[in-house]
């Protein structure tokens, strides 16, 4: 019909948004709106959690180590009964990261929460740094998510370097029995840490390369104990001994026969190398930080 305007796209488009909207009123319905789903397995942006673990007397407790970032004035704050070498592993790992060629937490415009699980369990000590680096890092989306669960140990120096801390076989030997399998060690606790048999040990020298690692960049080689090592000539023969007569009689009936012998008291019989693989006070050694310290 002549003089008649047609209507255009975006008018078109609003009367039925309109009508849409009048319809839902009148049913008593709201417009059905379709929202994105999300993977439950998908990573949360903002969010990681690593592993780690707290000596206590001669074992240990596996600790989670969550990160949480979010918008907001600059806030770093390390939460869970966290005792005061814990609480300076702020300044440790923010220097450790900024040496490593990432934006340090004390550079970001956010609130930064690091919390350490269980929270009613103390924590103590400087083995967390490591730990704590990497679960801001993932965080931060400056690293990849982990592909599986992995134990991390060590002290971070501010350039980055990773130190050796006590109570490393502990820790170990309570993420086997959780079945954690892949265990980060600084290199001067590598040996004690290959006493445990069934897990990959690694041993990087700094957080950098730690982060090339998990990127696939360089990977570091796999830690294998060398069992051709020969042990040092024991310092003392049963001849040296004088007296205890019955006791050296039983020793050299067992070892003759190769019978089981039960030794009650606090001295060793053993050489120290062996000491340090068969006694039961191997982890007691670790805490204790009593375990040397040769090159790997």
């Amino acid at each position: 019909m002549a003089g008649v305007q047609p209507k255009s796209a975006p008018l078109e488009n609003s009367e039925r948004v309109v009508r849409a909207k009048t319809r839902a009123s009148l049913t008593g319905q709201a417009p059905v709106r379709t929202a994105s789903k999300r993977s439950p397995d998908a990573p949360k942006q903002g969010y990681a959690k690593t592993l780690a673990a707290q000596p206590v007397g001669s074992g240990a407790e596996l600790v989670s180590v969550e990160a949480d970032l979010t918008r907001g004035l600059h806030n770093f704050s390390v939460v869970g009964l966290a005792d005061k070498a814990v609480e300076e592993a702020r300044d440790r790992v923010s220097a450790a990261i900024r040496h490593s060629g990432y934006k340090p937490p004390k550079q970001q415009n956010k609130r930064i929460v690091l919390s350490l699980s269980p929270a009613d369990l103390k924590k103590e000590g400087s083995h967390y740094d490591l730990a704590l680096a990497l679960a801001y890092l993932i965080a931060a989306g400056d690293v990849p998510a982990l592909p599986e669960e992995m134990l991390f140990i060590g002290e971070l120096a501010l350039d980055g370097t990773l130190r050796s801390v006590k109570g490393v076989l502990p820790q170990v030997l309570a993420a086997k029995r959780r079945g954690t399998t892949v265990i980060f060690v600084p290199p001067g606790n590598a040996r004690e840490a290959l006493l445990s048999e069934g897990v990959a040990i690694y041993a990087p020298k700094s957080l950098a390369e730690l982060l090339h690692h998990l990127k696939g960049e360089k990977p570091l080689p796999r830690l294998v104990r060398d069992r051709r090592t020969e042990l040092p000539p024991p310092s003392l023969d049963l001849s040296d001994v004088k007296g205890q007569e019955s006791a050296k009689r039983a020793l050299e009936i067992a070892a003759a026969g190769r019978h089981n012998i039960v030794r009650l008291g606090t001295h060793s019989i053993l050489p120290p190398e062996m000491e340090m693989v068969f006694s039961p006070l191997s982890s007691l050694f670790s805490s204790q930080g009593l375990f040397s310290q040769p090159a790997v």
